[in-house]
């Protein structure tokens, strides 16, 4: 397993134990419940965070749609449901800002490292500030 793969992993694996714990208190909510086709709310809930997250540690439409199994088209489907979920549920904000602040233990990990991951605020600033020539 390279360290995209593993990244990616850590990320499910946040992303699992943080809707379980702020979305859904009755029902678990398991890996494959996030890689499947589920359509429940929780799940799906669990899935906007999960596609929301890589895509923006920056990862590509089609790297998403191979791990979740999905077709590329998919994504942007997911990250507009991941916005409709954002305005009208504050579980789901809740859930969100715990897997931020978990995923950003990741960009630590790696920023000393050969491998360079940007952090959530310099992918911010380099999404937003456009760059001098």
């Amino acid at each position: 397993m390279n360290d995209k793969e593993k990244v990616i992993m850590q990320v499910l694996q946040f992303v699992v134990e943080e809707t379980t714990n702020n979305i859904s208190e009755f029902t678990k909510i398991t890996a494959e419940d996030i890689l499947g086709k589920t359509k429940k709310e929780n799940a799906t809930m669990a899935r906007c965070i999960f596609v929301s997250q890589l895509r923006f540690m920056g990862y590509a439409c089609t790297t998403i749609a191979s791990v979740i199994k999905r077709t590329e088209r998919a994504i942007p489907d997911i990250l507009l449901s991941a916005h409709e979920f954002k305005k009208r549920s504050w579980a789901y904000r809740i859930a969100e800002a715990k897997v931020t602040l978990r995923v950003s233990e990741i960009f630590a990990k790696y920023k000393d490292s050969e491998t360079h991951v940007a952090s959530p605020t310099e992918a911010m600033e380099n999404k937003l500030l456009p760059k001098a020539d």
